[in-house]
């Protein structure tokens, strides 16, 4: 299972911490994290510890702790990537996203190291009142380069709010505002199916977070669940029946 961190942050008034938590407490832990941005191309991403690269490696001890910040800088542009993680031993996590806030309090989520998942994943959304969802999904693997999913919505009780096509490049990443993507989900809160449907889908991996804005300033993430996309039914087609000659 590929273990990846499905959105980041950094510039323009946000940063990320990420953590990475070495689980044996008597070996330690190699890792590196390759970090991709929309169209699957390597991102440079800083950190306060002064490397910069798309690419960064390290050790973690024995029963220790890795702790990487960006430095968030608000003169930097923003950039926005994924992160996939490979280690020689168990090693879990999560990010915390900062966002500064001029002349109110900075604000923050946590959203942990995700797993990567088969066919298809399921997004809560909450778009009303205040609150305005979006949500970040990265490819992590498929059979070909250019990938197209589907994402549906339905409200509470079920019920269809609208479906469209997402474009994605294979490894690549996007982040939107769930309202942007399906209009009818305005206003409303429910879920948002997104993946493969038929066989392809078994091939393409996914990752990705959900979360929710308040017009008071806080960040409430929304954790996906996996989805097993239904298999399109073949069309039946009438028996003929033959009449003995």
């Amino acid at each position: 299972t590929i273990s990846v961190f499905p959105h980041l942050v950094d510039g323009s008034g946000w940063r990320s911490s990420l953590y990475l938590v070495n689980e044996s407490a008597s070996a330690p832990v190699n890792y590196t994290l390759t970090f991709r941005g929309d169209t699957a191309k390597p991102v440079l991403l800083s950190f306060t510890d002064g490397r910069r690269d798309n690419q960064i490696s390290g050790t973690i001890a024995a029963g220790g702790l890795a702790i990487l910040d960006t430095p968030g800088l608000d003169s930097d542009p923003l950039v926005v990537a994924s992160a996939t993680l490979s280690a020689t031993g168990n090693v879990s996590g999560f990010t915390v996203f900062h966002e500064r806030q001029a002349g109110q309090p900075d604000r923050e989520a946590t959203t942990p190291l995700a797993k990567a998942v088969a066919g298809g994943l399921i997004f809560p959304f909450d778009n009303t009142g205040s609150f305005q969802s979006s949500i970040a999904l990265s490819v992590v693997c498929g059979p070909k380069t250019e990938i197209t999913l589907t994402a549906i919505a339905t409200d509470e009780t079920g019920a269809a709010l609208g479906h469209s096509e997402l474009k994605m490049t294979r490894g690549g990443h996007t982040a939107f505002m769930a309202a942007d993507q399906l209009p009818g989900t305005k206003g409303k809160r429910g879920l948002m199916r997104i993946g493969i449907p038929g066989p392809q889908g078994a091939s393409v991996q996914l990752a990705g977070l959900g979360l929710r804005f308040a017009s008071s300033g806080a960040i409430t993430s929304f954790p996906p669940s996996a989805w097993t996309v239904p298999t399109a039914r073949p069309v039946a087609r009438p028996v003929r029946s033959r009449t003995k000659k």
